[in-house]
C-alpha cells in the first residue's frame, strides 16, 4: 500500500497511509475535532482514536466527524478512520501545541503555514471568549499594534510565522493561528497560550475565636490565576495544586506548605498575627495578617499598683483618707466584666463601689473590713474570680477618762478628790492598732504609768496627798520609723573641726519637740553644739529629725547615740576620715557617671580612665563625680581615683552590658544584683525617654505584666536577676536595671537593649522624567529603625551601611546592591516598575513602585485602521462619502500634539481639520487633495513630523453634450435635423478614475459608441438618414459609482415615401348594399408625420375618389407609419390600377381584382378580427397617444357614417343593423377603440354587424 506524506493545515504533522479521505482539524474551546470528507451516504466509519502515541481500540460511529474533549490534557492525539468493507486507513496526527509564559513577560509564537498568499494577506488570529485579529501581514508590510506586537518572520512572505507578544496579560492567554480567511481563527495547527498569574492574593478562613487547650484549622483560599482565557485551560489541564507558605509575625513558619494551618491554642497566640501566600507559578501577595483570638478565663486577678501589705498581709491605711487608685486587671478573653465592692464589718454585707477595674479616690472608715475585685466571665456566667484588699484601718480616738469606776473626766476639768482617799484612773484610747497609753504629770515631762499592749491604761493613787495635785496627760508615745533608714551625709569643714549630717526618720503623736534630742559621743559625753530640724513628712505621724554634729577637733570616731528625753533612740557609726573611696555609678543617656566618696573639704581628685582595658594618663578632676560619654562604643570602662597626698588607688571596672533583639523577637535580660532585700520589694526598671517599674519581686511573689514580661529567677529571692521580654517592639529599647529605691533605674550595673527593627519603608527619589539615551539615577531611601529608643543608640553605636536590593517589575536585579541605581534610559523603560527594599540586621517593607517617565519624540506616525491604499499608494474615496475615523499616533513622551489639516487643490493652502488626533467622519469633495496628521513636541516646538493619506477622489458628473462644434443638447432634447445631412455628436463626462462613456441608440440595447480612454466620446452620422431618428443615450460608468447618463431625441427630417422594408396590403372588401369596399395599407417613411387629408384616391380612369376614409397608425419605428384607406368602389365593376397620391404627387399604385373576390360573413368577421388582434401592439402604443386614438376613431365613425347613408334602407329593414346603426353611435361617443381593446369577447360580434 502506498504511503502519502502529507503537512497539516497550519503547521501539524499528519500522517495517511492509502484511503480516499481527507482529514482536517478544529481547535475550539479547548477540544480537537476531526473531520472527513466521506460520502455521506455511508452510514457510519470505524475509527481508533491515539493519546500521545497510545492507540486505543476500534470503535464504530455513525456521522463524519469526531471530536476528542480535553485535548490540551496531551501532547498528541492521533486518529485512524475506515470506511465500511474498506481495509484502507486514514491516519493523521494532531500535535497538541502549547506554550507557558508569565504576565509582564514576552513571549514568542511560531508555527509553519502551508503557503503565503501572493495577492491579499495573511491575518494572525487571538481566539480569547471571542476571536479577533491581530496582525495582518501583506508582500510588502505589516499591520499591527507596535506596542503590543513585533512580526519577525523575514521576508515577509515566509511560511515560517514568528511572532512576539509583549508585556503579557491574562488576557492575551488563548489560541492563536493564521490564514487568509476567518475559518483559520480556529482551526487545526494554531497554538495555546497559557499565561501564569500570581494566584489571587489569599484570604485566611477559620474560626479565630476558640478556647485555649483547643485545635485550630487555619485555611489559605486563593484561586490560581494561571488563565488561557477562556477557562477551559482550568477545566482541561488542572493545575498543580497550589503550595503555600505559613507566616507568623512576617517570619516564616518552616515545614508548613499545607493549605491548612493547624495550631493547638494557648494563650500567648493572641500576640501572634498569621499570614500566608499561595505558590502556583508564581507566588501570590501577602494575605491580609490575621490575629487568633483565644478564649479563656483568667486564674488570678492582677492589683496594681500591689498594694502594700504589712506583716498581717492587710494594707495599712488611715481612716477619713482615700484608698487607691488601684486597677483590677483579670487576663480574660473576652474581657471579664469587673467590679469593685466593700464589705461592711457592721452589717457583714458587700456594697458597690466602682462598676470598672478602677478603684480610685474611696474615703476609708473602720467599718470597711476590705475591698473586693470581682471579675467575672461573661461567656461563663458561673464563672467568677475574686481578690480582696483587707485593709488594717488606723484610727486613734480621743482619750476617755474615767476615776473611781464609772465618773467620766472630760478635758481640763479639774477633779476635786479627798486627800488620802483613792483615786483609781482609767485612761481608754479606741485605737488601731493598739496604741501606747501614757499618763503624764506634770505636762509630758514625767511618765507616772504606760502601757502598750491595751487600749485601756489604769492607775490608782491609793492615798491622794496634796503632793498629787498636778495636771496630768494622757498621750502616746515615739517611736522610730522602721519603714525608712537613717542616712549619715559626710561633713565639710569648719576651721579644724568637721560637720557631719544625720537624716532619722521618727514617728511620734503629738509631734517631737526638738529640744528634747541630744548627742552622745562614743565616750558617753553629751555633744552639745548640734542643730536639730524637725521635717514633717506626708504622713500624719512621720517626721525626719535632721541634725548638723560638729565633731572634736580631734579624730574621735566610732559609735554615736541620738536620744530623745535622755532614752536612747537609735545608734549611728561615724568612720575615720581618710582611707579608701567608695565609688558608684549611674547609667544616664548613654554615658556612664562616676561618683566617688571623698571629703568634700578635699578640691580635687587625681583619676585614669581606661577603655576597653586601655589606661589613658592622669590628670586632675574637681569635685567628687567624672562621666564618660558615649559609653555604649566600649565594652568595659575602668576608673582609678588617687586624693591628694595619698598614693591609694580606688578602682573600678564598669562593665558596658549590651543585648540586641529584633523587634516581636523575645528577648532575656539577666544581671547580679549586689543583694535582694530581706524585706520589702526588689523592682525593676526600665528607662526609655521616661523611667517606669515593670516588675516588683519579693520574697514570695512577684508582679508583673504576664503578657509582656516573664520572670525566671528561682528562688525569687536569688540575686541573679533573670527575666524575659516577650514580642520585643521598639519601645522596650532602653536602659534595664533593678533595686530597692527608685534611684537603682539609673544607677550602674544594668543592661542596655537594642531593638532591630526592619529599616522604614524605603521612598524612590530621581528625576524620572528624562530622555532617552541619558543616565538616569534612582535612590533608595529610608531610615534605620534600629533603636534603643532613646535616641543616644544612633549617636553613639553607629549603624553599618544599609544594604539594598533592587526590583523591576517585581523581579530581582541581581548585583545592584548600591543605593543609588544607575541606568541608560530607553523607550522600553516606560513599561518598568522599579522598587528597592534596604536591609540592616532585617529586611524593610518593598518600595512603592515608581515608573520612568522616558522623554522622546517619535520616528513615525501611526494611522490607524491603516488606509487601504491603490496602486499609486491614494486613498480611494467617492466624492460626497465621509473619510474615517482615522486615528494618528506617534510615540512621544510627553504626547505629542497631535493635529489634522487637509490640503484644498484650488487654492493650494491647507486648512484645520481636527486639533486631535482623531480624524473624524469628514466629507471628501475633488477639491480635497489629502489629509495631513502633524504632530508636534511639546518640549521641543521645532520638531514637527507628519504623514499624509493622499486621496483618490472618485467622482462622476452628468454627461455634457454637443453637436456641430458648439450646440449643446440639454436632457430630452428633440434635435431637428436634415436627412442626407451630416451630424457630429460629441459627450463629456467629467469623471475620476477615467470613465467609460457609451453612446446608447434606443435605450440601453443598442451602444453605437464606447471609450473608456478619456473625458470625451466623439461620434459622427455622416449622412442623416429617417432610420437614425431615434432615441440616444450618452451614459458614463465609473467603477464603484453610479452611472450618469443624459438622454436625448434625433429627429431627422425626411420627405415622405414608400417604406421599402414592409409591403402594401390588400384586404379584401365586402359588400356595403349595391357597393363594394376595400381595406388597403401602405407603410410610409416621414417626419414630420404626413397628414392624412393630403392622401387621396384615383380610379383607374384617373378620376378622384371621394368615399375614401384614411387612418395614420404610428407604429413601433418613430418615423414610420401606417397608412390604412377604407375606398367604397363604385357600384359598377371598375377594377383595375387604383394610385394614392399625397400632396397630389403619387405614393404607389395598387391593382384592384373582381368582385368574387369579396369576403364571406364568416371571413369578414376573421379578417376584421385578424385586423383587430394585428394591431393590437399597435393599438397599445397608441392608447398612450390619444391624438392617434381619435384617428382610428374617426376611421371608424366615417365608415359607419358612410355605411348608414348607403345602406339605410337594409337597415331600416332589419332590427340588427338598427341595433348595430345603434350600438356605433355609442362608440362614437364614448370612444370606441378603448372599448373594443378591453372588451375583446362582444368586440368581434359588433365587428361583425358593423
Amino acid at each position: 500500500m502506498n504511503t502519502l506524506q502529507l503537512v497539516a493545515y497550519f503547521g501539524f504533522i499528519l500522517f495517511a497511509k492509502g484511503g480516499p479521505l481527507h482529514i482536517t482539524t478544529q481547535f475550539i474551546d479547548g477540544d480537537v475535532s476531526f473531520f472527513w470528507n466521506g460520502d455521506p451516504w455511508v452510514p457510519y466509519y470505524d475509527l481508533s482514536i491515539g493519546i500521545n502515541q497510545i492507540n486505543k481500540t476500534w470503535y464504530r460511529i455513525s456521522g463524519r466527524q469526531y471530536t476528542v474533549k480535553k485535548a490540551l490534557l496531551y501532547d498528541s492525539v492521533s486518529i485512524n478512520v475506515r470506511v465500511p468493507d474498506d481495509p484502507s486507513d486514514n491516519k493523521l496526527t494532531y500535535k497538541v501545541s502549547k506554550i507557558e509564559s508569565n504576565v509582564n513577560n514576552s513571549v514568542k509564537i511560531s508555527w509553519t503555514a502551508p503557503y503565503f498568499p501572493r495577492a491579499g494577506e495573511y491575518t494572525i488570529y487571538h481566539t480569547n471568549k471571542v476571536y479577533r485579529s491581530i496582525i495582518s501581514v501583506y508582500s510588502n508590510d505589516v499591520t499591527l499594534d507596535q506596542t503590543k506586537y513585533e512580526y519577525h518572520s523575514r521576508p515577509l512572505t515566509s511560511t515560517n510565522i514568528s511572532f512576539e507578544i509583549k508585556d503579557i496579560t491574562p488576557d492575551d492567554a488563548g489560541y492563536y493561528n493564521g490564514g487568509t480567511k476567518t475559518k483559520a481563527a480556529w482551526s487545526g495547527g494554531g497554538v495555546v497560550l497559557i499565561v501564569h498569574n500570581k494566584p489571587s492574593k489569599p484570604k485566611i478562613q477559620g474560626n479565630i475565636n476558640i478556647l485555649v487547650g483547643n485545635s485550630l484549622e487555619l485555611t489559605c483560599t486563593c484561586t490560581s490565576s494561571s488563565s488561557t482565557t477562556p477557562e477551559y485551560y482550568a477545566r482541561l489541564h488542572p493545575l498543580s495544586p497550589l503550595s503555600y507558605t505559613w507566616f507568623v509575625n512576617s517570619t516564616q513558619l518552616y515545614g508548613e506548605t499545607n493549605k491548612t494551618l493547624k495550631l493547638r491554642v494557648t494563650r500567648n497566640y493572641k500576640y501572634n498575627q498569621y499570614s500566608c501566600t499561595a505558590n502556583d507559578k508564581l507566588v501570590s501577595d501577602w494575605s491580609d495578617p490575621v490575629i487568633i483570638n483565644p478564649l479563656y478565663t483568667s486564674d488570678k486577678l492582677t492589683i496594681s499598683p500591689r498594694p502594700s501589705l504589712n506583716l498581717y498581709n492587710k494594707l495599712p491605711v488611715k481612716e477619713g483618707e482615700s484608698i487607691g487608685p488601684y486597677t483590677c486587671t483579670a487576663d480574660c478573653n473576652p474581657p471579664c466584666d469587673m467590679t469593685w465592692k466593700y464589705k461592711d464589718s457592721t452589717s457583714g454585707g458587700f456594697f458597690d463601689v466602682a462598676s470598672s477595674g478602677l478603684l480610685i479616690g474611696h474615703i476609708v472608715n473602720r467599718s470597711i473590713a476590705l475591698y473586693r475585685c470581682i471579675a467575672q466571665y461573661s461567656p461563663d456566667k458561673d464563672f467568677k474570680v475574686i481578690e480582696n484588699i483587707i485593709l488594717d484601718v488606723h484610727y486613734l480616738d480621743e482619750p476617755q477618762l474615767v476615776y473611781n469606776e464609772n465618773s467620766p473626766i472630760y478635758t481640763y476639768e479639774e477633779l476635786q478628790v479627798q486627800e488620802n482617799t483613792s483615786l483609781h484612773l482609767h485612761c481608754h484610747v479606741n485605737s488601731n492598732p493598739t496604741p501606747t497609753i501614757r499618763l503624764h504629770r506634770g505636762g509630758n515631762a514625767n511618765v507616772i504609768a504606760e502601757t502598750n499592749s491595751t487600749n485601756w491604761l489604769n492607775h490608782t493613787i491609793y492615798s491622794l496627798q496634796c503632793s498629787d495635785s498636778d495636771e496630768y496627760t494622757c498621750t502616746g508615745d515615739l517611736r522610730l520609723n522602721s519603714k525608712d533608714t537613717v542616712e549619715l551625709i559626710n561633713g565639710f569643714k569648719v576651721g579644724s573641726q568637721r560637720t557631719v549630717i544625720i537624716k532619722v526618720p521618727v514617728i511620734a503623736y503629738p509631734p517631737p519637740v526638738t529640744s528634747r534630742f541630744s548627742w552622745v559621743d562614743p565616750k558617753g559625753q553629751m555633744i552639745n553644739r548640734t542643730n536639730v530640724a524637725l521635717l514633717k513628712t506626708h504622713e500624719h505621724y512621720s517626721y525626719l529629725i535632721t541634725s548638723v554634729v560638729l565633731l572634736p577637733e580631734v579624730e574621735h570616731y566610732g559609735e554615736y547615740s541620738v536620744q530623745y528625753n535622755g532614752k536612747s533612740l537609735t545608734k549611728i557609726p561615724i568612720t575615720k576620715r581618710g582611707g579608701p573611696l567608695h565609688i558608684t555609678t549611674q547609667f544616664i543617656d548613654g554615658d556612664v557617671s562616676f561618683f566617688w566618696n571623698g571629703d568634700p573639704g578635699v578640691p580635687f581628685f587625681y583619676l585614669t580612665i581606661g577603655n576597653n582595658k586601655t589606661n589613658i594618663t592622669w590628670y586632675l578632676v574637681y569635685g567628687r563625680q567624672y562621666t564618660v560619654k558615649n559609653a555604649l562604643l566600649y565594652d568595659s570602662i575602668s576608673i582609678n581615683v588617687r586624693a591628694p597626698d595619698d598614693p591609694t588607688d580606688n578602682k573600678f571596672t564598669y562593665k558596658v552590658s549590651k543585648i540586641e533583639g529584633n523587634v516581636e523577637n523575645s528577648v532575656k535580660i539577666s544581671w547580679t544584683a549586689p543583694f535582694f532585700p530581706k524585706a520589702g520589694d526588689y523592682i525593676i526598671y526600665h528607662t526609655n525617654k521616661v523611667n517606669r517599674s515593670i516588675i516588683s519581686v519579693c520574697s514570695n511573689d512577684v508582679t508583673l505584666d504576664q503578657t509582656k514580661y516573664e520572670y525566671h529567677s528561682r528562688p525569687l529571692t536569688s540575686t541573679n536577676i533573670s527575666f524575659e521580654i516577650k514580642n520585643i517592639t521598639p519601645d522596650d529599647a532602653g536602659y534595664y536595671n533593678g533595686g530597692t529605691k527608685a534611684e537603682a533605674a539609673g544607677s550602674g550595673g544594668g543592661v542596655v537593649l537594642i531593638v532591630h527593627n526592619k529599616p522604614s519603608k524605603p521612598n524612590i527619589h530621581g528625576n524620572r522624567n528624562i530622555l532617552v539615551g541619558n543616565s538616569l539615577e534612582l535612590t533608595c531611601t529610608c531610615n534605620s529603625s534600629s533603636s534603643t529608643t532613646p535616641e543616644y543608640y544612633a549617636r553613639l553605636h553607629p549603624l553599618s551601611s544599609l544594604s539594598y536590593t533592587w526590583y523591576v517589575n517585581n523581579t530581582q536585579l541581581y548585583g545592584e546592591t548600591n543605593k543609588t541605581l544607575r541606568l541608560r534610559v530607553t523607550r522600553n523603560h516606560k513599561y518598568n516598575q522599579y522598587s528597592c527594599t534596604s536591609r540592616d540586621k532585617l529586611e524593610s517593607d518593598r518600595s512603592d513602585p515608581v515608573k520612568i517617565n522616558p522623554m522622546y519624540t517619535s520616528d513615525k506616525l501611526t494611522i490607524s485602521p491603516r488606509p487601504s491604499l491603490n496602486l499609486y499608494n491614494k486613498l480611494p474615496v467617492k466624492e460626497g462619502e465621509t473619510i474615517g475615523p482615522y486615528t494618528c499616533t506617534a510615540d512621544c513622551n510627553p504626547p505629542c500634539d497631535m493635529t489634522w489639516k487637509y490640503k484644498d487643490t484650488t487654492s493650494g493652502g491647507f486648512f484645520d481639520v481636527a486639533s486631535t488626533a482623531l480624524l473624524g467622519s469628514h466629507f471628501v469633495n475633488r477639491s480635497i487633495a489629502l489629509y495631513r496628521c502633524i504632530a508636534q513636541y511639546s518640549p521641543d516646538k521645532d520638531f514637527k513630523i507628519i504623514e499624509n493619506i493622499i486621496l483618490d477622489v472618485y467622482y462622476l458628473d452628468e454627461p455634457q453634450l454637443v453637436y456641430n462644434e458648439n450646440s449643446p443638447i440639454y436632457t430630452y432634447e428633440e434635435l431637428q435635423v436634415q436627412e442626407k445631412t451630416s451630424l457630429h455628436l460629441y459627450c463629456h463626462v467629467n469623471s475620476n478614475p477615467t470613465p467609460t462613456i457609451r453612446l446608447h441608440r434606443d435605450g440601453n440595447a443598442n451602444v453605437i459608441a464606447e471609450t473608456n480612454g478619456a473625458n470625451w466620446l466623439n461620434h459622427t452620422i455622416f449622412s442623416l438618414q429617417c432610420s437614425d431618428s431615434d432615441e440616444y443615450t450618452c451614459t458614463g460608468e465609473s467603477t464603484g459609482l453610479s452611472s450618469k447618463k443624459k438622454v436625448f431625441r434625433i429627429n431627422v427630417n425626411c420627405d415622405l415615401r414608400l417604406n421599402s422594408k414592409d409591403t402594401v396590403e390588400l384586404i379584401k372588401g365586402f359588400e356595403v348594399g349595391s357597393q363594394r369596399t376595400v381595406i388597403i395599407k401602405i407603410p410610409v417613411i416621414a417626419y414630420p408625420p404626413p397628414v392624412t387629408s393630403r392622401f387621396t384616391w384615383v380610379d383607374p380612369k384617373g378620376q378622384m375618389i371621394n368615399g375614401t376614409n384614411v387612418a395614420l397608425l404610428k407604429t413601433h419605428e418613430h418615423y414610420s407609419y401606417l397608412i390604412t384607406s377604407v375606398v367604397l368602389l363604385p357600384e359598377v365593376e371598375h377594377y383595375g390600377e387604383y394610385s394614392v397620391q399625397y400632396n397630389g404627387k403619387p405614393l404607389t399604385k395598387i391593382p384592384i381584382t373582381k368582385r368574387d373576390n369579396l369576403l364571406s360573413e364568416s371571413e369578414r368577421k376573421s379578417t376584421l378580427k385578424i385586423v383587430t388582434t394585428s394591431h393590437d401592439e399597435t393599438r397599445r402604443d397608441v392608447k398612450t397617444n390619444g391624438q392617434e386614438n381619435q384617428n382610428v376613431l374617426d376611421l371608424e365613425i366615417e365608415k359607419l357614417k358612410l355605411e348608414n347613408r348607403k345602406l339605410h334602407e337594409e337597415i331600416q329593414r332589419t332590427q340588427l343593423e338598427k341595433e348595430t346603426l345603434q350600438a356605433a353611435r355609442n362608440l362614437y361617443n364614448a370612444k370606441l377603440m378603448l372599448i373594443l381593446k378591453e372588451n375583446k369577447e362582444i368586440a368581434p360580434s359588433i365587428v361583425g354587424q358593423l
